[in-house]
């Protein structure tokens, strides 16, 4: 309880609050509304930001109503990444074995592959039965994004429609 308390005060000083502060009001057709000024991250570069940005969306997507993007949950990710030292080096290792994972398979950066490429590289990370021998760090990495990008699960979609 004290960690959540903690979290809370901290969090009222950064820039994506305010965006969060209405995440959990009704989603109704001005629900694509939520999104506001550009943001800046505060721990990951732009480039790791941008990865960030698109596997919150591979996990809650939009589907025509709001989805992570619009309820900025790559602004909670790198805010609970910032405040949080634990997980700094896991979120970095995690993105650095993505895009070398991805080099190795289609000779591109994670981001620059075509959405079917990306799905590919994700599924098996994300299923059990698509599990692949030497993926094992991916998997750790997936399951702390996907943990932490579903935290917002309850407010953003009445029901999960993860596609990964």
């Amino acid at each position: 309880m004290l960690r959540i308390l903690a979290t809370a005060a901290f969090a009222a000083g950064f820039s994506g609050f305010s965006k969060w502060s209405f995440a959990c009001e009704h989603v109704s057709a001005d629900s694509m509304q939520i999104k506001r000024a550009a943001y800046s991250p505060q721990f990951f570069s732009a480039d790791e930001y941008v990865v960030i940005e698109r596997l919150t969306e591979m996990i809650i997507p939009s589907d025509g109503g709001a989805g992570s993007r619009e309820a900025g949950v790559a602004e909670f990710v790198d805010f609970m990444v910032y405040s949080d030292d634990s997980l700094q080096y896991g979120f970095r290792l995690g993105l650095s074995w993505l895009n070398a994972h991805s080099e190795r398979l289609h000779g591109k950066k994670f981001m620059d592959l075509a959405p079917a490429e990306q799905n590919d590289i994700l599924r098996h990370l994300a299923y059990k039965s698509e599990y692949r021998d030497g993926e094992e760090d991916g998997r750790v990495f997936f399951k702390l994004i996907r943990e932490y990008t579903l935290e917002f699960v309850p407010c953003v979609l009445p029901v999960p429609t993860s596609r990964v």
